[in-house]
Formats: C-alpha cells, structure tokens, sequence
C-alpha cells in the first residue's frame, strides 16, 4: 500500500530552504535595484546628460516599482511566488543586459523600466510564503530579517560592484549583473515552493480573480491606507539616499573620499540590520501600537535632517549620526506590512503588501525628481545647492504625516467599535517589565 509523503512542517529545514532561495533571489534584486546609485557620474559621462536627466533614470525605475507592486501582489496571490519570483528575476536580467549595451538614452530608459518590473515581482513574493512556511510568531521577525538581508544587495553595489565599474568599464559592470540575475532565476524555479502541503495558490473554488476589484477592497481597507503611509513617511528617506543622491552628495557635496563614503554606506546597512532585528523582536510584543515605531522612525529623520541641511558642509560626526537615523528607516517602514496584513484575509496578503510597499517608492521617487530639479535650478552640484535639496524632504514628511494621523485615527475607531481598546504606554512598559521578570 502506497502512504503519501507528508508534507513538510512549518519552520522545517525545507522551510528554510524555500526561505534561503528566496531571499537569495532578493539579495540579486536589491543588487540590480541599488547598482545605478553607484553609476551616477560614469552615466552623466556615457549619456551626456544633466543631473535632472539623470535622476528619472532611477526615477523611471522606481516609479515602475511602485506602480508594479499591486499587479504584483496580485500576481503572486494568483500565481503564487514561485512563478513570479523566477520571471522578476528574467525579467531583471533582460534589462541589465540591454542596459550593458545601450549607448544612448531611449534604450537605456527603457532598461531601467524593466528593471523595475523585475524588481517589483521580488519582495512581495518573498514575504508572501513566510506565513505558509513558518509559525505566525516568527513571520515578523521573519519579514525583518528579509529585508535586513536584502541590504547585502546594497552593499555589494557600493562596494564590490563599484570598484569593478571602476575597473573593468560599463558593460562589462551591468553585464555581470545580468549574469547574477539569471543565476537567481534559475535557483528560483527550482527550489521554492508556494506550500508545504503542494495545493495550487488558486483554485476554481475561489471563484473568478478580478484584478481591480481586489485592489479596490484591499485599499479601502483602512489598516491597508494606514500601512501605505507608514511606509512611505518611514521609509522614503532611506530609499532617497541609497537609491540616487547618497552617493553623489558625499562624494561631490561633502567631498569624501571612496572609503569613507563605503566606511558610511556600512555604517548604515550595518546598523539596518540591528535595527530590524530590535524592530522584528519588538512588534510581536505590541501587535495593538504598531504605527508607532515606523512614527519613530520618521520622526528621528525628521531631526536627523534638520541637523544636516543646519551645515553647509557637514562633519563626519553629523553624517554619522544621519547615517544612524537612515538606517531604522527600512526596519521602521515594514512595519506598515504588518499592520495591513492583520486585518488582510490569506488569500489577499500579496496584494495588500504590494499598496502597502507602493507608499516609500512613491513618495521616493517624487522626492528624487524634485530634489535632482532643484539641483539643477540652483546650478548643479555644490554643498550649498545640496544643502537646499535635501531641505525639499521636509515637504514629503508633511504629507506623510497627515496621511498617517488621519488613516490611523479611522484604525483605532474601527478597532473600538470592534471592544478592541490600545492601552496607554504606561500599561504597556508595566507589562513588558512584568514579562522580563521584573516584578518586585
């Protein structure tokens, strides 16, 4: 008699298989994601343009990465993560071979977009499979840790990928980041599995999927808005510096060296990965004041900035303490995953995490467009003309704010109405003492 072989259990070495691949996939995306912030004077050469040009290179990448997050989610709650993990990272390596190659601006434009299609396939997918693999107590840890690890990525390219650049020229750089792509799409298809147990994402049973429909219901869920904007407020700082002007500004700003501005970018991804985990092992403790630590986060930007743009050329001491503040903010952003995804059914999770990941890349790309304009109206690269484009950041936390006060006050009436009562932080500081031991 034949027995069926059992499907794997949740937190099980293939669980961390699937996870390890997966991230793995991630890491190659962030890779090609993060590579053009390190590229940004060899691309004023190759293509002859100005800094405002330059910026919607990254800018078309990104904004295709945020329009791209609710087809996405919804791709993957359809498809599952499997299927749409391995074509993002097809899709990628189409684009940096094409990028490799391209020696004027409409094919090289045209690059980027595909690398923010691919890109936008990867992340969701990923922290789509935590709660199929892994207990519900680990996923936020979980979903930290990914994003922590992703930051590999951005290290490789400000370190590693640019000294290559240096070296060997362009089109050897992008192609070797083609390469690694393929190889992670490869890995992909044959290593994760969406389930333990082998069901299809999708059956008939679940009726027709409509694709606007669903991103309707998901958005006028008001958890969903409220984690939109807590990832936007927390998160855009962080995408504005790694993505397009961090780089530039300390080498061409500030006039730091190549090691030091390495020395820095370590600085943050390596404190980016302590504070996921603080973040990871905190949230879980207070499921009822999750907005407040993307607030935190946001806030502690707010002041880092203000300290910053203080300086026309900033000490290492200021761009240290920045560099501190810079790096909660991916910790502090995917906390706004967590807070749509308590009140988002199962089958629903990708397409709520992709609008909830939407709120840092728009916010992102727009404060990228306006700041590389206001170089350029100013008269391009100087540590006074820097000093007022950063200052443009101000105006993107002011609409951050509003939206998250006014979605999060909707939140906790609803959670009201429901007997759901937030305790004060008083009660809540008292309960994590009594939970540490602490009584007497």
């Amino acid at each position: 008699m034949n027995r069926a072989t059992p499907a794997p259990a949740k937190n099980s070495a293939m669980s961390w298989l699937v996870y390890g691949v997966a991230v793995l996939a991630y890491i190659s995306a962030i890779w090609q994601r993060s590579s053009f912030g390190v590229a940004g004077f060899a691309a004023t050469e190759r293509f002859g343009v100005l800094a405002t040009v330059l910026s919607m290179f990254v800018v078309v990448q990104l904004l295709t990465y945020a329009l791209m997050q609710v087809p996405a989610g919804l791709l993957a709650d359809r498809f599952g993560s499997r299927v749409v993990v391995g074509s993002g990272a097809l899709v990628m390596a189409a684009g940096q071979l094409v990028l490799a190659h391209a020696s004027s601006l409409a094919p090289a434009i045209a690059a980027r977009v595909l690398i923010g299609m691919g890109d936008a396939l990867t992340f969701t997918s990923v922290i789509r499979l935590l709660p199929f693999w892994f207990s519900a107590v680990r996923v936020p840890m979980l979903v930290q840790l990914t994003s922590m690890l992703g930051q590999a990525g951005q290290l490789i390219s400000t370190i590693p990928f640019a000294a290559f650049l240096r070296s060997r020229g362009w089109t050897p750089a992008f192609t070797l980041l083609a390469v690694a792509s393929l190889v992670a799409a490869v890995l992909a298809w044959a290593f994760i599995r969406n389930r333990p147990d082998g069901q299809r994402v999708h059956s008939a049973a679940d009726g027709e999927f409509r694709f606007v429909e669903t991103a309707v219901q998901v958005w006028r869920t008001p958890a969903t808005r409220l984690g939109f904007f807590l990832h936007a407020v927390a998160g855009f700082p962080g995408l504005m510096f790694a993505m397009m002007w961090g780089y530039p500004y300390l080498e061409g700003g500030v006039g730091l060296t190549p090691t030091a501005i390495s020395g820095l970018f370590m600085v943050y991804v390596v404190l980016g990965l302590g504070m996921g985990l603080l973040v990871g092992w905190l949230a879980p403790r207070h499921p009822l004041r999750l907005s407040n630590f993307p607030l935190a986060v946001a806030w502690t930007n707010v002041a880092a900035l203000a300290l910053l743009v203080a300086f026309g050329r900033p000490p290492m001491w200021v761009l240290v303490v920045w560099m501190v503040a810079l790096s909660s903010t991916s910790a502090g952003s995917n906390v706004g995953i967590e807070v749509a995804r308590a009140k988002i059914p199962e089958n629903r999770m990708g397409t709520a995490s992709g609008v909830v990941i939407m709120g840092a890349f728009l916010f992102g790309v727009t404060g990228m467009a306006v700041f590389g304009l206001a170089l350029d109206v100013l008269g391009g690269y100087s540590p006074a003309n820097f000093r007022v484009a950063w200052a443009t950041q101000f105006v993107m936390f002011g609409l951050g704010f509003v939206g998250v006060y006014v979605s999060r006050r909707r939140v906790r009436r609803l959670n009201e109405a429901e007997g759901v009562v937030v305790p004060s932080w008083p009660d809540a500081l008292a309960r994590e003492w009594r939970r540490r031991g602490g009584r007497g």
